[in-house]
């Protein structure tokens, strides 16, 4: 098995650490059964799962140094132990030895313990324990396996002409020709996936449809700016990280919505009457109900 946390990858036999063990808590059920009033028993509630830890025993092997050992584990410790911020999840990778594909579970790493100095030690094998709690029950297909597309709507244009058959007087028919494009993609996984939708400016007030789902801005993105909607986290930010909640109509608050596997089709809409062009990309992220 190999891991990878903030750039550091471990496992397998092309590193200096490998993972002799890995095992996994299973997931706790946080329950809301009430007594039952006047009688025996309970009346069962609505059940959530809680986290579900993943213990990891690590061995680093160098040649017969107890420095070279530790030295081995100290950039996954200082990685392991970075904070972060609250309510932010941070990725882990992985990749279990029967497959050749990567997929990721979000939570927080928590324990790392180094083992005290041995008879092994001083050979150069040291030894450590490491968790980290899941706090998303489901994985992820890994960044390069991502789903994306990418919508250019051209704005909408103004038309004008006669109607036929011609009668007199003559009338001259005016519209709006509205924005939209379209593309098909296909999602793979065992489990509905979040999206990630970019919005591009200058753009005024640009749409995307996905399914009964939608998203629409609410006001203008600037040129060199954009709105990035993450349905996975629900959180809203602009081109430089900050939030932005307020850029998503009210209507569309509640965004947290996925797309059940197999074929959807992807819309992006330009308001009637803009002349700016409307650059969306989407991001969907394949999820599985399994390690």
């Amino acid at each position: 098995m190999k891991i990878r946390l903030r750039g550091v990858t471990i496992g397998g036999l092309d590193t200096s650490v490998s993972i002799e063990k890995f095992s996994t808590s299973g997931w706790e059920v946080r329950t809301h059964d009430t007594a039952r009033a006047g009688g025996n028993g309970v009346l069962p509630g609505r059940d959530l799962l809680g986290k579900d830890t993943w213990a990891f025993s690590l061995a680093a092997y160098r040649s017969y140094s107890l420095e070279e050992g530790r030295a081995a584990l100290a950039e996954l410790e200082t990685r392991w132990r970075a904070p972060a911020a609250p309510g932010v999840l941070q990725e882990l990778d992985y990749l279990l030895d029967d497959s050749t594909t990567w997929r990721t579970v979000f939570g927080r790493p928590r324990k790392f313990v180094v083992g005290t100095p041995d008879v092994h030690a001083r050979m150069g094998v040291v030894k450590a324990q490491c968790e980290f709690d899941v706090l998303d029950p489901l994985s992820y297909a890994a960044a390069s396996d991502v789903v994306s597309a990418s919508l250019v709507v051209r704005a909408s244009r103004v038309t004008r002409g006669f109607m036929f058959p011609a009668r007199f007087p003559l009338a001259i028919m005016g519209g709006v020709d509205t924005g939209e494009k379209s593309v098909r993609i296909e999602v793979p996984g065992s489990a509905p996936a979040p999206v990630v939708v970019t919005f591009y400016g200058p753009c005024t007030m640009p749409a995307f449809k996905a399914g009964n789902n939608v998203l629409r801005v609410a006001g203008r993105i600037p040129a060199g700016d954009c709105v990035r909607v993450d349905t996975r986290t629900g959180v809203v930010t602009n081109k430089v990280g900050g939030f932005v909640p307020f850029m998503v109509d009210a209507r569309d608050r509640a965004f947290q919505w996925r797309l059940e596997p197999g074929e959807h089709t992807l819309t992006g809409f330009a308001v009637a009457g803009s002349t700016d062009d409307v650059r969306i990309d989407v991001q969907v992220l394949p999820a599985f109900t399994t390690i």
